[in-house]
């Protein structure tokens, strides 16, 4: 058996197999009071669970090789003390797991309410000024011809913000989301950002068909937030977004020809280039994020998530 890892230190690894070998001398409660203590310092010192465990049947086997006695019988009472040393980190693991359900449930109502501020600014709002432009429609051919202009002008206003509230309507819930799904709405994504900023994003997916509803709308909101980064930090001319499932799991990545930048000053930098709202979207639905950039040689965001959240 290999000796504990240097990430533990030998004087942690020491005073876990002394609590060990007290509590299967039966010292109990208090054994269990000082392994609960020795995984609570580990876990503060960000100590590994593989680490504890090496290090567990380290002292176990230290321990089995040294006496007599019932194997099984300690085997299954050493069980107990890793348990207790080990239910720090599992409270930890409770807490984020709750935490991250907590992040879900807002984010799927965020997502209701853009659904119905989107649809109050398409249906209500945009018949609302369709009505006021039909109106000042009809008054052109009543007024003078002096004041004829200034309602054509007008009108002109009124259909140039109705444009803008249909293209708002969709930036803040893309119909095409719910009606077609993940690709449609990240095209319709791509082909605003052109119009736009005249960047070129291509769409890639390597599946047809629909997800679960709460992926692609984290999906969604995920790869937006990402190109939003490209359009501020990168000056890139040219995005692509790969979309491949294997299984169970999905991958996504966004890659640019921009800037690129140190990943070491993200440590450095509060704001992270943007970054948090990505992590805090992907730890709500288990998934990770790895970046990879260089000065002068592009950025590429590589998420991994579950298809099935």
């Amino acid at each position: 058996m290999k000796s504990a890892k240097p990430g533990i230190g030998q004087s942690r690894a020491g005073e876990y197999a002394a609590a060990l070998s007290s509590f299967l001398s039966g010292d109990g409660e208090v054994a269990l009071r000082r392994a609960y203590e020795i995984g609570r310092a580990a876990l503060s010192e960000s100590v590994d669970l593989l680490e504890i465990i090496a290090m567990h049947h380290q002292a176990l086997e230290q321990m089995i090789a040294r006496g007599s006695g019932d194997r099984p019988l300690k085997v299954r009472a050493a069980g107990v003390f890793l348990a207790e040393a080990l239910s720090a980190y599992e409270m930890v693991y409770r807490g984020f797991r709750e935490r991250n359900a907590a992040l879900r449930h807002i984010n799927e109502a965020l997502e209701q309410e853009s659904r119905r501020i989107a649809l109050l600014l398409h249906d209500e709002l945009g018949q609302s000024l369709f009505a006021a432009e039909l109106s000042l429609s009809e008054l052109e051919v009543r007024v003078d011809s002096r004041h004829r202009e200034e309602v054509r002008k007008i009108v002109k206003m009124l259909y140039q913000i109705e444009e803008q509230m249909r293209s708002l309507s969709h930036e803040v819930r893309p119909t095409v989301l719910d009606d077609l799904g993940l690709v449609p709405a990240l095209e319709f994504l791509a082909g605003g950002i052109f119009k736009r900023k005249g960047i070129t994003v291509s769409i890639r997916a390597s599946f047809q068909g629909r997800l679960a509803p709460a992926v692609e709308a984290a999906l969604f909101r995920i790869v937006q937030e990402a190109l939003a980064n490209v359009v501020r930090h990168s000056k890139a001319d040219y995005v692509e977004v790969a979309l491949e499932q294997n299984g169970n799991m999905l991958t996504c990545s966004v890659s640019d020809d921009g800037l690129g930048f140190d990943t070491g000053s993200l440590a450095r930098r509060s704001d992270g280039l943007g970054l948090s709202g990505i992590r805090e979207r992907l730890n709500s639905i288990g998934g990770t994020l790895k970046i990879q950039s260089e000065p002068g040689q592009g950025t590429q965001l590589l998420m991994l998530i579950p298809s099935e959240v």
